[in-house]
């Protein structure tokens, strides 16, 4: 058990991958990343502040201000995560669809250089050519016009060539990298990675699991550079067992039960131990993993040092007990007392958990508070 490790940081763009020419990424998406910019500094002051107010709040002693702290930290804490991947997936495909044009670009400059070059012989080939006629070289001329013409069709299939790529680099929309299109013109499938379209045959797109996918209008994929077919290995070996349903599953989230009556009434700290293999009450021990339980939304709950789920005896229903095996009920756990952390844990059998403050038992005592619980998060465990 251990505190809540928070690894968010403040915003700090690098000039190297952050900054976008205007010519070369549509102002849409320049836009997007600076709104995703702006709300993520906005929440992680926000950040800032709750460490600040639960720092304060522990100080005081004010356990309610802290646990407030603490939940708005969590959300705070995924919504940033939220924020900083949507905005780096907005500049990889940013990054990618650069890249690609700067690709096409240089492509175009070194097209240009051997045209440039090539016309430099032509014009070369047809002055020695005019020079052979004025001599009356006829040899010389034959060999001079022949070359001209060579000349002339590279020129001609690299102008062409140079107009393909002028059209690619104005007309190819810009598309995420690892999206699953669809061309609505054809149907035909693709995968675009690394910059370029590659088909995907339905035996393919099954055995990738069927995922979604966007279609693109006609004609608007036409000019996209065109990579590989991808193909993938589909295996057939037996497929994996699927897990037990029957077997209750947990988020990982780590809870401290702590003993309300001893709280309140003896300002004593103490909580639900497994100890020694069975339930019982113990002062409160910093990162105690006998001290630990998880629990989920059904209501099972399971001890992390002991035998496994505890569930209500089925035979005298008087005490709670450690089991092995998964329960075949939950217990309902509902709200308790005036804290917005206190609990009542009912067993399957209608009885409650409670404490004097020494064992635990089973029991329908009600209104002397010894069945109220602090249910508190410590802390994730990966499972």
């Amino acid at each position: 058990m251990g505190e809540t490790q928070i690894t968010i940081g403040p915003f700090v763009p690098q000039a190297s991958s952050d900054s976008f020419s205007s010519d070369s990424l549509p102002a849409s998406v320049l836009a997007k990343m600076d709104e995703i910019r702006r709300e993520y500094e906005t929440k992680y002051q926000q950040l800032v502040d709750a460490w600040a107010a639960e720092k304060k709040a522990l100080v005081e002693g004010n356990a309610t201000a802290a646990q407030r702290a603490k939940e708005i930290q969590l959300q705070l804490t995924t919504e940033l995560t939220t924020l900083k991947t949507n905005y780096d997936t907005l500049k990889q495909t940013s990054s990618n669809a650069e890249t690609t044009l700067s690709t096409v670009q240089q492509q175009l400059a070194e097209l240009k250089s051997s045209y440039d070059l090539k016309m430099a012989q032509l014009m070369a080939a047809r002055k020695e050519e005019v020079d052979a006629l004025t001599t009356k070289n006829a040899e010389l001329a034959t060999v001079s016009r022949a070359e001209q013409e060579r000349l002339t069709a590279e020129l001609l299939a690299l102008k062409t060539k140079y107009d393909e790529l002028v059209k690619q680099a104005s007309q190819c929309p810009v598309i995420p990298e690892g999206t699953i299109l669809v061309d609505g013109g054809t149907g035909q499938v693709y995968k675009f990675e690394s910059g370029a379209l590659r088909v995907m045959s339905m035996e393919t797109y099954r055995a990738l699991g069927s995922p979604s996918y966007t279609t693109w209008p006609a004609g608007s994929l036409d000019n996209c550079a065109k990579g590989p077919p991808l193909v993938v290995q589909v295996t057939t070996s037996a497929p994996t067992p699927q897990p037990d349903a029957s077997v209750p599953r947990f988020d990982g989230t780590l809870y401290v039960l702590i003993h309300a009556m001893s709280w309140k009434r003896e300002s004593q700290l103490k909580v639900l131990s497994s100890r020694f293999g069975g339930l019982a009450i113990e002062p409160f021990e910093f990162k105690s993993l006998d001290q630990t339980f998880l629990i989920n939304d059904a209501g099972f709950m399971r001890s992390l040092t002991g035998r496994g789920p505890y569930v209500t005896s089925q035979t005298d229903c008087l005490a709670p007990m450690l089991e092995t095996d998964p329960p075949a009920k939950a217990w309902r756990i509902t709200r308790a007392g005036s804290s917005p952390l206190g609990y009542r844990i009912m067993s399957p059998c209608g009885s409650r958990l409670v404490s004097n403050g020494r064992d635990v038992v089973l029991d329908n005592a009600v209104g002397d508070g010894a069945e109220e619980w602090y249910i508190v998060a410590v802390g994730k465990a990966s499972l």
